[in-house]
């Protein structure tokens, strides 16, 4: 059971934020400003919700968010 689950998730800081499209090209991000959380910061509070791939770039599974809430 989650006791104490909205802890951690008060401590997550909501950014918005735009892709380095030009910086990497065949990852196609969107043009469009994002909104989110940087995964670099969620991981040091939640890491069992970030996955890093096999290039090393780190995303949120935000899915995995939903129970915390």
């Amino acid at each position: 059971m989650l006791t104490t689950a909205l802890a951690p998730v008060k401590e997550l800081r909501g950014v918005t934020y735009n892709w380095k499209a030009n910086e990497y090209p065949t990852m196609n991000f969107d043009d469009a400003k994002q909104v989110g959380l940087i995964a670099q910061e969620v991981e040091k509070i939640i890491p069992e919700v970030v996955e890093t791939d096999k290039g090393g770039f780190k995303s949120v599974q935000y899915g995995h968010l939903v129970p915390l809430l």
